[in-house]
């Protein structure tokens, strides 16, 4: 794992917390099990994950997505297929990657920025 260094809101790193946006995360071929990110934006805003086809190995690795801090409820589980938009009810959200023992991590990467509250939809869409 590594991080891009130019760009402060990118980190490659294991986990962390995130407050600098826009940004993204990416995931290299590593020995990590487990990784956790928590995005944090300033209040008043909502965080915005745009997560490409992811193409893990579904069994042996996945995505978490928590709405809110690392102690929240699942709102699901990805491990590949589609192209996704995802707007948290909060300034927080919670990534968690898994792999089994026996399996090398895959690379993927998740972008994410912050947007305004009160916005009805998500950029892009109608």
């Amino acid at each position: 794992y590594e991080s891009s260094g130019s760009d402060p809101g990118s980190t490659g790193a294991c986990g962390g917390v995130l407050t600098q946006h826009p940004g993204k995360i990416f995931n290299y071929d590593g020995p990590q099990r487990e990784c956790v990110w928590t995005i944090k934006v300033k209040p008043g805003f909502h965080v915005i994950l745009a997560i490409p086809p992811l193409h893990l190995t579904c069994g042996k690795e996945y995505v978490e997505l928590l709405d809110g801090p690392p102690e929240s409820e699942t709102i699901g589980k990805i491990c590949g297929g589609i192209n996704l938009l995802f707007r948290s009810s909060s300034n927080t959200v919670t990534l968690k990657y898994l792999t089994t023992r026996d399996h090398r991590a895959s690379p993927f990467s998740i972008y994410y920025y912050a947007d305004p509250e009160g916005r009805r939809c998500v950029p892009g869409t109608s």
